[in-house]
């Protein structure tokens, strides 16, 4: 199993299926909406993703 699919079901409680599928977006399109919501939550889990070791931003919707 890649090491981002564990890191995303660690941090998100993803399932694997879900998990892989972000996975592979983020490898083919360059990026993936994984989470959407409060901005003080998705601080905590942009921080949790990037302690991890991955790049993670937070953008505001359109």
């Amino acid at each position: 199993m890649s090491v981002v699919v564990v890191i995303l079901r660690k941090i998100f409680g993803f399932p694997n299926n879900k998990a892989t599928q972000l996975m592979l977006t983020v490898h083919h399109e360059g990026r993936a909406i994984v989470w959407s919501g409060s901005l003080e939550r998705a601080q905590g889990y942009c921080v949790k993703l990037q302690v991890a070791g991955l790049l993670a931003t937070i953008e505001q919707d359109a």
